[in-house]
């Protein structure tokens, strides 16, 4: 089972990159011939761990989290609102600033908030984020689950590139020449999209990590994608369940590698003549020798029951022996095996199979068994 023990932690990075970048932000900094806010330092990071959440917990996971971040930032700047508000001690003072109305004056110029820019940051920051993970989830189906900085620098092209044309928008259209702003929206979007190509390495390994030890690499494939829907929604529909059973089996029939997108990295499978559950790559290799024996194979579900997270299929695999198959020498001959499949569900994924399939009328088909008459002959 998924053991998400990292996710508040994953949680904290994010909105803490989050709201720090917002502070800093009021700082411009030189990088050779760019000029740009301070708050590029850690803000990417952010997508970073928005693309970290969306890819091993989900978006309904990373949507919750996107909006604890809305939310956490907006009490950040409300708090600070307030102490600007306050006024001070009068025996304050901050470093040279030596009384107590010029500190004041120097706290309101940093942490000081214009109502427009904050207005664009919220509505840049949402727009960026759930495109980011909405791009994300959806390659990450439509490849399959491979290509991960494809997928990562995908998102993160269109999620900045919207982050940034809507904030430098909102927050500078008709403060400054209509003719800078096409090149600040450009320079942020390049510089904040090459941050995550640097830093793919990175994310492959968190990633990876993740996977491994939370036992989950969800697939949004019942995922319903509106962004205003707080609550977690990572479930998916009866049939949808059996949708992905047939499509794992139509494409394991194309490709073996479908077990590892199919499978989450700590499946069980209950195998025909083995007393104990095997992992991935014990079914892996179960199926590598089905597959040697008759690589002609091919499933059809005949029939699929479906209860809470399980699935039951009624299977008919035909194929042709053209292979060893338990040191039984080719014998040509076509054969038709019924399977009987339970698969348990999680997040598009299984995470627990049982299979049976009539071993011995295989036996019979290919000549390795006669059964014996009434008579024992």
């Amino acid at each position: 089972m998924p053991s998400q023990r990292w996710l508040s932690a994953i949680t904290a990075v994010f909105v803490t990159s989050l709201i720090v970048s917002n502070i800093i932000a009021v700082k411009l900094i030189s990088v050779g011939p760019l000029f740009l806010p301070a708050g590029i330092l850690i803000f990417p990071i952010s997508y970073i761990f928005g693309d970290v959440l969306t890819e091993v917990y989900g978006y309904a996971r990373a949507r919750r989290v996107i909006w604890i971040g809305f939310f956490c930032n907006l009490l950040a700047v409300v708090v600070i609102w307030l102490s600007i508000q306050i006024p001070p001690a009068p025996f304050w003072s901050v470093g040279s600033w030596g009384s107590s109305p010029s500190s004041q004056q120097a706290y309101r110029a940093i942490l000081g908030f214009t109502p427009r820019l904050l207005a664009a940051s919220f509505v840049a920051y949402l727009f960026g984020e759930f495109l980011n993970s909405f791009v994300l989830a959806k390659m990450k189906i439509a490849t399959r689950g491979r290509h991960l900085w494809l997928r990562t620098n995908s998102s993160t092209l269109v999620g900045q590139l919207a982050d940034s044309g809507i904030f430098i928008f909102l927050a500078f259209y008709g403060m400054i020449p209509s003719a800078a702003l096409g090149p600040m929206i450009v320079t942020q979007w390049l510089m904040k999209s090459a941050y995550e190509a640097v830093i793919t390495p990175v994310t492959y390994i968190v990633v990876n990590y993740l996977k491994r030890v939370e036992k989950e690499d969800y697939y949004d494939r019942g995922t319903n994608f509106n962004p205003v829907i707080l609550k977690e929604e990572n479930f998916m529909t009866l049939d949808q369940n059996k949708a992905v059973m047939r499509g794992f089996l139509e494409e394991l029939d194309k490709d073996r590698t479908a077990i590892d997108t199919f499978f989450s990295p700590g499946c069980l499978a209950h195998l025909p003549g083995n007393p104990r559950p095997t992992d991935r790559d014990g079914f892996k290799g179960f199926v590598t020798l089905l597959y040697t024996a008759f690589p002609d194979l091919h499933h059809k579900v005949e029939e699929q029951i479906a209860e809470n997270d399980k699935v039951v299929s009624l299977v008919t695999a035909r194929g042709t022996h053209r292979g060893d198959f338990q040191g039984i020498a080719p014998t040509g001959k076509q054969v038709i095996i019924t399977d009987i499949i339970i698969t348990r569900l999680q997040g598009g994924k299984a995470v627990e199979l049982w299979a049976q399939f009539d071993a011995l009328g295989l036996l019979q088909q290919i000549g390795a068994y006669q059964p014996q008459g009434p008579g024992g002959s």
